[in-house]
């Protein structure tokens, strides 16, 4: 049986909003929805948070989750990119695992049920790469198609005149083979499946009015 791992990337510093990750939000600091989510999904071997952070680092280890070491300052600047601290974090830690789900903290209305739907698509179709999308429009992402077999693609100008849905990528969960990933050294690739989520549980929290927005959803 294959192994699967879950990895919340939740670095210290942030724009928009100070400490976002550990923010409260409704009570409880901003990532430990998405920690509470993937244990409760009971789809993870283990759940681990990637940070370079020792206050979020405290606070993701009161609430279950693991971290087995701090990401080193260089990984942990305005300009990194998920995919390099994730490919750091993989490089490193010590588990042999075939897979795993990157999930986002600023993306708290995601649901175990939201996990458990997105990962009986991945095995229905035994799919290597996966990534949640959304009706929700996010100004900060990129445009996308679903194609029939489910394959997403850019949007691009001869796109404009159809009357065709337009998909966002809601950041919430991303899947990859480990293999594939650290070959290629991306989260989407010509293969990549899109799976549809709700346009409430995507809300992804970047600024205040995000942060308002899902504060009112319920």
């Amino acid at each position: 049986m294959k192994k699967i791992i879950c990895i919340i990337n939740a670095r210290g510093g942030s724009k928009r909003i100070k400490n976002k990750n550990i923010i409260s939000f409704k009570s409880k600091p901003l990532i430990y929805w998405t920690i509470k989510s993937a244990q409760e999904s009971k789809i993870y071997d283990h759940i681990f948070v990637n940070t370079d952070s020792r206050s979020i680092a405290k606070i993701a280890k009161y609430f279950g989750a693991k971290v087995p070491f701090l990401r080193p300052d260089f990984l942990s600047g305005d300009k990194t990119s998920s995919v390099d601290s994730t490919k750091f974090f993989l490089n490193k830690i010590s588990e042999s695992v075939d897979n795993f789900d990157m999930l986002q903290p600023t993306s708290p209305l995601r649901t175990k049920r939201d996990i458990i739907n997105f990962h009986k698509f991945v095995e229905k179709y035994d799919f290597k790469s996966v990534v949640s999308i959304s009706k929700l429009h996010n100004p900060s992402s990129k445009q996308y198609i679903l194609k029939d077999d489910f394959t997403i693609r850019r949007l691009n100008q001869n796109d404009l005149s159809k009357k065709i849905n337009v998909f966002f990528l809601n950041g919430s969960i991303y899947y990859n083979d480990i293999d594939s990933f650290l070959k290629y050294e991306k989260f989407i690739f010509k293969y990549t499946k899109g799976f549809k989520m709700t346009k409430k549980n995507s809300i992804d929290i970047d600024t205040f009015e995000d942060l308002e927005l899902a504060l009112k959803s319920k």
